[in-house]
């Protein structure tokens, strides 16, 4: 997997994250039967007591004779939340997902859920190969409504266009992808009336590449990757308006 360029972590009174989610989707050789959700769910209840049922559309763009052929699936999925209602397992057919909403807590708890969640998973289905790992780390800046500033007064990753763009722009979508041995990140940016999204998402780039014992030490390079990109991505005046503490 491979070492990380360690950035001084940086503390936030007010982060600006608005959600975490970490997925897993497991090789199709998983046995899967009706039962799997009751049974994780049983080795979940006392801290995620909350049990629900939802539907999620996926669609797999497949081609035939040179034509795209798109494939729309709707998968159900048991879904456990926590009393607080701010983190979330999603539970399908080789598939997990934690949710960790705001109040976002700190890593080392995001973390021991999943360890939690994916342990129970493997355990119940018997599962043994990895398809695909990612994590994601969603932030949302806002700002005041109707006020006009620059972007490169607060953010080191922004669209730039020179000095010949007539009317300039009221909104963008900017983003890159950077490879890391068999792992790939995206960071991308997006404009929303008066808030901008910074999204950044580090996922296995090949099938079957980490071994379950290697799980918790990917995420924790995943996560470090994650907190790099957001860190070059702002600068200082915007780390000021959610208040820096500390840095270690």
């Amino acid at each position: 997997m491979g070492g990380s360029i360690r950035m001084a972590r940086k503390y936030y009174n007010n982060p600006p994250i608005k959600e975490v989610v970490c997925e897993f989707r497991f090789s199709q050789t998983s046995q899967w039967d009706p039962t799997i959700p009751g049974l994780i769910f049983e080795r979940l209840r006392e801290e995620f007591p909350n049990r629900d049922k939802g539907k999620n559309i996926e669609t797999e763009l497949t081609f035939d004779n040179d034509q795209v052929q798109p494939k729309v699936t709707l998968l159900e999925r048991a879904i456990f939340r926590n009393v607080e209602n701010n983190i979330i397992i999603q539970v399908g057919t080789n598939h997990l997902v934690i949710n960790h909403l705001i109040p976002y807590s700190n890593w080392d708890n995001y973390l021991r859920v999943i360890d939690k969640a994916f342990t129970a998973y493997k355990e119940v289905t018997e599962a043994t190969t990895l398809d695909r790992i990612e994590l994601r780390h969603i932030n949302e800046f806002s700002f005041e409504p109707g006020v006009t500033f620059n972007l490169e007064d607060y953010f080191d990753f922004y669209p730039h266009f020179g000095m010949h763009l007539e009317n300039g722009y009221n909104s963008f979508i900017v983003g890159i992808q950077a490879q890391y041995e068999d792992d790939i990140q995206k960071m991308q940016m997006v404009s929303n009336e008066n808030t901008i999204i910074l999204d950044e998402t580090y996922f296995s780039g090949k099938p079957n590449t980490i071994n379950f014992e290697e799980v918790l030490d990917w995420l924790n390079i995943a996560h470090e990757r994650n907190n790099n990109a957001f860190e070059s991505a702002i600068k200082q005046k915007l780390r000021n308006s959610f208040g820096e503490v500390r840095d270690e």
